[in-house]
């Protein structure tokens, strides 16, 4: 009870201190790796034994909640959405999927055997400042889905009214769902990477679950699979080459940020 008080005290001091602008300020950590004087902190070094407490399960957690994803289903429907059918789906998405796990692994070799974290690898692909993009990238695909959710709980949000030119790329009720979305996964980045471990494994149950359960509501509210399987291509020739490739080049290009 007593540590539980003394939590609670602590928190209070230091949302007391963000009050002004140096309570935001974090104090300089010292480094276990990099020449003294260097701004940096633990999760930037090479990752401490005491941290490496992720288990085959906690990874497999990771990938299997990250492929199971919105991200992931916008390919086989855009598969379709441009003429192509399941057959070309299935097997685009499997070949795109076996190349890029070449690179992941590859990509993945530093962190495993020399224990460098991610934020510091990826800068090697993406440079040291270009290297926010990646997150970027992710959370505008996150925001996209939850306009879809808000859209489906409140109709009226598709009918905000939009005060941005066309020329930003994106609409007023796009950029409001970025920053909720951002806001949301905000607290979860400032969660160290080593107290995710069962987080991941959560989230791959709740993922195989939700994709298991929105397949069968979306057949029941059609009343089944309807002629799916049986769909003819609408284009051929090289249209229909290149439309493949483009899936191809589409689905290798979605794992960007993990490469």
């Amino acid at each position: 009870m007593d540590r539980v008080r003394q939590r609670v005290v602590l928190g209070g001091e230091k949302l007391r201190a963000k009050k002004n602008i140096s309570g935001w300020v974090l104090p300089k950590q010292p480094t276990s790796f990099a020449p003294e004087g260097t701004w940096t902190n633990v999760d930037l070094d090479v990752t401490p034994p005491e941290r490496r407490v992720w288990s085959t399960l906690s990874i497999l957690g990771y990938w299997v909640s990250d492929i199971l994803s919105a991200q992931s289903w916008q390919i086989g429907a855009s598969v379709l959405a441009i003429g192509l059918t399941w057959r070309e789906a299935v097997w685009t998405v499997i070949v795109g999927s076996v190349v890029m796990a070449f690179a992941i692994a590859l990509n993945g070799a530093p962190g495993a055997y020399l224990r460098v974290p991610f934020p510091v690898w990826i800068r090697s692909s993406f440079g040291y400042e270009f290297a926010k993009f990646a997150v970027i990238i992710q959370t505008y695909t996150g925001s996209t889905a939850l306009t879809v959710v808000l859209t489906a709980t409140w109709p009226s949000y598709k009918n905000l009214p939009n005060h941005l030119p066309a020329s930003a790329g994106i609409t007023s009720a796009g950029l409001l769902s970025h920053f909720l979305f951002w806001s949301i996964q905000l607290p979860f980045l400032l969660i160290a990477p080593h107290k995710l471990k069962w987080f991941f494994v959560f989230k791959a149950f709740v993922t195989t679950t939700a994709a298991v359960g929105t397949t069968i509501a979306v057949c029941n509210m059609a009343g089944g699979s309807g002629e799916i399987w049986n769909q003819q291509p609408t284009v051929s020739g090289n249209a229909r080459a290149w439309l493949i490739i483009s899936t191809l080049t589409a689905q290798t290009g979605s794992w960007i940020p993990a490469t």
